[in-house]
Parts: C-alpha cells; structure tokens; sequence
C-alpha cells in the first residue's frame, strides 16, 4: 500500500448522483492508480472492482464522492468489505512510510509491523493488511490466499536477487535492473520499500526512485 494520487477534477458521471462506477469513474481511477489495486498494489486487469474507503454500508452520504473510490481488486474488496472504514487514507499520507510489510519465507508468513502508530488508523490498516497478505487464519490459506502470497513472494525473491546483484556489483546494468522494478507502474512497491530499508546504503542509493506519488492528489 502507498500513496495514491487522484486526478483533481471528479468524473463527470459522479455528478448525477446515479452511478458511482461510470465509465469515466473506471479510466480516471485506472489513470490514477496505475491500474493497479490501491490496498494489495497487484494488477487486477479486468477483474477489478470500485471500492469505497468508507463503505457505503455506514457512510452512504459518501457514495458518490470522488475522494472516496479506489480501483481494487475483487480479492482485497471482499476482504475488506465494510469491516475496515477507519483505515488511513492512501490520499493523504505517504502509507509506504507509515508500514513495514516483511517477506518470512522460512514460516511463509508475512510480517506487517507499523512504523508510525500515531498516525489516525494507522492499527486497523496493519490488521486489514495482515489479512490480505496472511489470510484470514494466520498460517491456514485458502486457495486464493495462497495465490496472492505465491505472486508476492515471487515479486519481492526477484527485487532481492536484483539488489544482491547491484550489491556485489555496483553497475549501471545492475542499477537500472533495481531501478525498473521500482517504478510507480511495478506491484507491490511497499514491500520492495521494506527490503531496502534492511540495508541503510540501498536505501540511500535508490531514494529518489521510492518517493511515490508526494503531494499529488
């Protein structure tokens, strides 16, 4: 999860007050996130769906307000549901620097920790977080969670085996190798962060490209 920028005039259709998944509302947020999922950061490619931060469910009166939709894929959405309203808004804080979200493979766990707890909402995201990356029974996935886990763990060996390659040789090659997966349109930028932070001199070298979406709304 990191900061998400949205563009700064609302779809047209929103206006209307009669639907708040129109065409222009699906390719402004797709625009907008990359075509990526807000919470997960993985590519939903056509099955994907329009999440309310806050749930229609108990903030009906922000159906159609534009601050409030986010491009999700159906596996975070329903696991989200209308369970998770006070979670941090990925608008309004960096929230790749409010969490550290750490691969365990050797207990096939993934370990959400919060780096900023005094930041509104910053608890109730970690649980939703932990959810989505460990599934609803810690250490007892069911198909699809172990399916997202497999995409990630996948993600987050390959940047590692690109940032030992860099580590053990300080090329331009291997630098613009780490580079490129770091890039806003990559998944799972978060964890990518995470594993920099391990080691202060990455972190250092490659600052500027994990600077994502600052003081863009």
């Amino acid at each position: 999860m990191i900061q998400q920028r949205k563009s700064p005039i609302a779809p047209a259709s929103l206006a209307g007050r009669r639907t708040w998944n129109g065409e222009d509302v699906q390719e402004a947020l797709h625009a907008d996130q990359d075509g990526k999922c807000y919470l997960c950061e993985n590519f939903p490619s056509v099955n994907y769906q329009i999440d309310h931060l806050r749930s229609r469910k108990n903030y009906p009166e922000k159906t159609y307000d534009w601050a409030n939709l986010f491009l999700c894929c159906s596996y975070c959405n329903g696991r989200k549901s209308d369970g998770f309203d006070d979670i941090v808004s990925p608008c309004d804080v960096p929230c790749e620097e409010i969490f550290d979200i750490d691969l365990k493979p050797e207990c096939k766990i993934v370990e959400i920790s919060v780096r900023q707890p005094d930041v509104p909402g910053a608890e109730r995201t970690r649980e939703l977080l932990d959810r989505l990356h460990n599934g609803k029974k810690r250490g007892m996935r069911d198909f699809r969670e172990k399916l997202f886990y497999d995409e990630l763990r996948g993600a987050v060996l390959d940047f590692a085996c690109c940032l030992k390659e860099y580590k053990d040789h300080e090329t331009q090659e291997n630098r613009a190798k780490v580079a490129e997966l770091l890039k806003i349109d990559k998944p799972f930028l978060a964890a990518k962060l995470s594993l920099l932070r391990s080691c202060p001199a990455l972190l250092a070298d490659f600052r500027q490209e994990t600077i994502w979406n600052r003081g863009q709304r």
